[in-house]
């Protein structure tokens, strides 16, 4: 019986070793352990039978040893291990397709412990990872469908909205399929365009992302079904991107390749792009050429500059010569990418913030038209120097103060008065300060308080013996004295 069962053990032994299942380590001591124990247990009972009791008594002491042995060194034996790409109590293998685990396109959870789950890569879907998921497209489901922004496509690309991103976003509208920005706006989020009117130039328009396609006709090819404006167009800039919105000038590419993965010339932003049997290749670039304006205005008339198309500093709004004092040109100032005003850059020898010093060894020796002093202040102005309705007393030598127009003439320069001449002199009304009706100059022999004396001693009157309704406010109409 003892060969038995030896043979018996020996070949369950090599069936095991044989088998894929993987054996648990065992601690030599409880090998040792159970020989002892059964070395003692075949003493003791082999012995007990043949009355031979010392010697039975030393297999009971081989059995307490082995038993100590066992109790020092337990046998743990781990959970049952499955191979590869199996999973659960009874090892079953994991879901294929193609021929492969979860297709090639993800990992299966396996092992003895594992739910069999195939966990997918993204972009792709289903038991085994054989299908696409509805937001991808492509041989391998990896660009996403129009309207999903890449890398995962689990949301709105920009310009679009609704619970599955075919709905335009405010400030585009569909064309060809895509929504692009509408007219009046720019950038890559259709931004509004600013109001480049708003400064006084009234021939100022703002450059919407129409207007620059426009002005460069190699992008101007609309075939593309998606809306992308010729998508061959391009110069690499060596920015990696996704998508548009990731590139300062709003265009993502890449290049078509061929079955084997060779890449061609030609520039791609979709599969579709691609002459029959290509792909548009994983690998992006920013391009130089944009198709995204900055939004910033074309200024339409002469002393009106920058971004927004303000007016230049010095501009009297009818002059360009007064611009920077005549001495010196109209700049825009930026902070990094943000533009914060515009600026004089003066001539050789001049300086000021308005270019109003000629500067010499020991400061200023001679004052450019509109400022006086030693230093160069400027004179009195509103838009224009005393209003433009007077006259400076500037020049190293004048004093700033300004002579406003005094005209009594029907049709002529007006009266004014203030420190910028931007008041009406009385009997004179409206915003040009014209005369009221039947104004007339007396001598001080003839004048009376009710009167309105001039600067040189005499007086004026108007409407008889009505009153005027004079002033900026006015309209010149006589009323009847109280």
């Amino acid at each position: 019986m003892n060969i038995v069962g030896i043979l018996i053990l020996t070949v369950g032994s090599l069936l095991v070793f044989m088998s894929d299942v993987e054996v648990p380590p065992i601690p030599a001591g409880w090998v040792l352990g159970m020989i002892f124990a059964h070395l003692g247990l075949l003493l003791t009972i082999t012995l007990s039978l043949t009355s031979r009791i010392p010697m039975a008594i030393f297999g009971m002491a081989l059995i307490g040893y082995g038993a100590y042995e066992i109790s020092i060194n337990p046998l743990t034996l781990e959970q049952c291990r499955c191979g590869l790409d199996t999973y659960g109590t009874e090892c079953l293998p994991c879901p294929m397709a193609n021929g492969l685990v979860c297709a090639g396109h993800g990992t299966c959870d396996d092992g003895y412990e594992g739910s069999g789950q195939c966990l997918c890569e993204n972009g792709w879907e289903g038991r085994a990872c054989e299908s696409c998921h509805p937001n991808f497209l492509g041989p391998d489901c990896n660009h996403c469908k129009r309207g999903w922004r890449m890398p995962s496509c689990e949301e709105c690309d920009v310009g679009y909205t609704g619970a599955q991103c075919d709905l335009c976003a405010e400030g585009f509208e569909n064309r060809h399929g895509a929504c692009v920005c509408k007219p009046g706006r720019y950038g890559i989020n259709c931004d509004p365009c600013p109001d480049c009117t708003s400064d006084g130039d009234t021939l100022a328009t703002c450059e919407d992302n129409d207007a620059l396609i426009q002005r460069f006709p190699a992008l101007m090819d609309l075939k593309d079904t998606y809306g992308t404006v010729n998508p061959s167009v391009c110069t690499p800039s060596g920015e990696t991107c996704y998508q548009d919105a990731d590139c300062t000038s709003g265009r993502c590419r890449s290049r078509c390749q061929t079955e084997d993965g060779t890449l061609t010339e030609q520039f791609c932003a979709r599969h579709d792009h691609c002459p029959e049997g290509q792909l548009c290749a994983d690998q992006r670039s920013c391009c130089v050429e944009s198709e995204k304006s900055k939004g910033e205005c074309e200024c339409g008339r002469q002393g009106f500059y920058g971004p927004l198309c303000q007016a230049c500093p010095g501009f009297d709004r009818i002059y360009s010569s007064s611009v920077c004092s005549g001495k010196g040109t109209c700049a825009a100032k930026y902070a990094g990418n943000e533009f914060t005003e515009l600026v004089c850059i003066c001539e050789e020898g001049w300086t000021g913030e308005l270019c109003g010093c000629q500067m010499g060894p020991f400061g200023c020796i001679a004052c450019a038209n509109g400022f006086y002093g030693p230093s160069c202040d400027q004179c009195p102005r509103t838009t224009q120097v005393c209003g433009g309705h007077g006259v400076c007393s500037d020049g190293l030598e004048g004093d700033g103060t300004c002579d406003c127009f005094l005209d009594l003439r029907p049709g002529g320069l007006g009266g004014f008065q203030g420190a910028t001449c931007d008041g009406c002199f009385d009997e004179f009304w409206g915003s040009s300060c014209r005369p009221c009706p039947n104004l007339r100059e007396f001598g001080p022999g003839v004048c009376s308080s009710m009167d309105t004396f001039l600067p040189t001693g005499n007086c004026i009157r108007s409407c008889n013996d009505k009153v005027c309704r004079d002033g900026k406010d006015g309209d010149g109409v006589c009323m009847t004295r109280l």
